[in-house]
């Protein structure tokens, strides 16, 4: 009935690291620049994390979140703000 679910399955996925192809809802033209956001139970603790399409490779990780997990973070360019690289954001998820 149009109301979003297969979309929405399509956001989280992407959230948790899932492949984000051209023709994916998060790169779409419209979308790309816009964060999307969630927070999920993760080993015990709430986690938030965010992700745009125009950055697909780039996983916003809550500083907390990444300082008890000891996630590996990489600076991104031009800022003193952090994320967390999506192959390592996948490899985290499969061990957690």
């Amino acid at each position: 009935n149009s109301a979003g679910k297969s979309s929405l399955v399509e956001l989280v996925h992407f959230l948790l690291g899932g492949k984000a192809d051209g023709d994916d809802l998060a790169r779409h033209s419209a979308l790309k620049d816009h964060s999307f956001v969630g927070t999920f139970l993760i080993a015990g603790r709430e986690v938030r994390v965010e992700r745009r399409g125009a950055d697909a490779n780039q996983i916003l990780v809550d500083e907390a979140s990444v300082a008890a997990f000891g996630l590996p973070t990489k600076l991104k360019k031009g800022t003193n703000s952090g994320y967390v690289s999506n192959e390592a954001w996948k490899d985290f998820l499969a061990h957690a």
